[in-house]
């Protein structure tokens, strides 16, 4: 039996629960994962074996072990000296709308890969609780972004619409991953069995397959890192000078900077603007 796209997917008996499969499908993984994004309970024994699964053997604990530094690395930030040495700042923008400091995770999505910094780390997750708890709403929120690229051929600018969303997997083996030389691990030797190829675009084809071909957990792990997140948001009627904010950032940056184990300041991309809404600021931090 063969699936064409996710609604199809979704309505098949593909996707109902097996008595003759542990983990299920990877596509019924992916929604789960989605869920866990939103910090629903997550079973780390169980996320442990899926991984292990899906992605292959002994992919769990590179995982685990990136995410563990991670929030290791934001445990070890005081928020508060942080705010303190801002505080002056922060006093002269009472006009503002927002002005707030967190720890975040910077990232970027799992198929890009630049040497631009500002572009590489244009994702960010707020994180509040820095526990084992976040350390999985984390992870799941990796895999959702590893998984994306090479589980769905999108095409179109509707492509995000799961009615325009082509599966990459369609037969049994595939989609329940019924052995090591099915998952992701060795995705790019595998040869999809793809149901009306002809109906997908060239380039559409064309992207799936490179990003099939560069899938490199190591990687994509680096693309998520510890950082602070700086912003600050005005009224539309009441801007911001971005070059002055830059200024006074500049001056007081030294002195923050000397109790944080960082690796670099990703300064806005409008830092030196006249009149701008909001100035983001983030600070990557070593792990």
């Amino acid at each position: 039996m063969k699936i064409k796209k996710y609604n199809s997917f979704l309505e098949s008996d593909m996707w109902q629960d097996r008595t003759d499969t542990e983990f299920g499908s990877i596509y019924e993984w992916f929604n789960t994962l989605k869920k866990y994004m939103l910090n629903s309970t997550i079973n780390e024994s169980d996320l442990k074996n899926q991984v292990n699964h899906f992605l292959g053997e002994g992919e769990w604990s590179k995982i685990d072990s990136h995410f563990t530094k991670l929030v290791q690395s934001l445990g070890n930030v005081d928020l508060d000296f942080i705010k303190d040495k801002l505080l002056d700042i922060f006093d002269e923008y009472l006009f503002v709308e927002s002005k707030f400091v967190t720890l975040c995770t910077l990232y970027a999505d799992v198929d890009i890969h630049v040497s631009n910094i500002l572009r590489r780390y244009n994702g960010l997750i707020t994180c509040k609780n820095i526990d084992n708890s976040e350390k999985l709403s984390l992870i799941s929120h990796f895999l959702v972004g590893l998984l994306s690229s090479t589980l769905f051929i999108a095409q179109g600018p509707s492509a995000g619409a799961r009615s325009g969303t082509f599966l990459s997997r369609t037969t049994y083996d595939e989609v329940y991953v019924t052995s090591p030389k099915w998952s992701m691990k060795n995705i790019s030797k595998i040869k999809f069995k793809i149901e009306e190829i002809d109906k997908i675009s060239q380039s559409a084809l064309s992207r799936f397959l490179d990003d099939k071909q560069k899938y490199n957990l190591e990687n994509s792990l680096e693309l998520y890192r510890p950082g602070i997140y700086i912003g600050i948001s005005a009224y539309y009627d009441n801007q911001i000078d971005g070059k002055e904010l830059t200024t006074r950032f500049e001056e007081v940056m030294p002195s923050l900077l000397s109790e944080l184990d960082y690796e670099d300041v990703i300064w806005p991309w409008k830092a030196d603007l006249p009149n701008i809404n909001d100035y983001d600021l983030k600070i990557l931090l070593k792990m």
